[in-house]
């Protein structure tokens, strides 16, 4: 979950005066995840399990124990000086843990990419996996280089959208410890 404390709220102060001026908002949105599945799709999209291995698993091995938890955070600049055509400039975060066990039993029949991946996954051995990660999206922010931006953990997710606001409407970035 992620922290606000003075600094972060004295930030949040400074960018809705900022949006305020051009006739803009800021809006705020951190959604929970939780799941009595696993996502395999997370550790896909990571590039950690191919889809051949990933339904091999889902197919031909009994998984259980299965959880997925964690958080989407969204800070959004929703841009109103054109009544016609409203812009909504977004950066999320994302922090999720996804696990399982898996029954050594039936692990003979998979193919030997996923007893490999299940093997080189499988940290202490007791046919637990732990998979954990982090991303970030950056739709909208049309004009503005975002390219610096990497959000590396949930606190900093304030300081990059600050300076995405400032770089948007030309103004001088807002300079807070978090």
């Amino acid at each position: 979950m992620i922290y606000l404390g003075e600094p972060h709220i004295k930030t949040l102060t400074k960018l809705q005066a900022i949006a305020e001026k051009y006739n803009s908002s800021i809006s705020i949105t951190v959604e929970p995840i939780s799941d009595n599945d696993v996502d395999f799709d997370i550790i896909v999209e990571q590039g950690d399990m191919t889809e051949t291995v990933k339904n091999d698993i889902q197919e031909n091995l009994w998984i259980k124990e299965c959880r997925t938890n964690g958080y989407k955070y969204t800070f959004e600049l929703i841009d109103r000086r054109n009544v016609k055509a409203t812009k909504y400039n977004t950066l999320t975060y994302f922090s999720i843990d996804t696990s399982f066990k898996y029954d050594e039993y039936g692990i003979d029949d998979l193919l030997i990419e996923s007893q490999e991946w299940l093997s080189d996954n499988d940290d202490y051995g007791d046919g637990y996996i732990y998979y954990s990660t982090t991303d970030q999206k950056i739709d909208g922010w049309e004009g503005v280089d975002t390219s610096f931006v990497n959000v590396y953990r949930e606190g900093m997710l304030l300081k990059f959208f600050g300076d995405l606001v400032c770089e948007y409407f030309g103004e001088e970035k807002i300079q807070e410890v978090y």
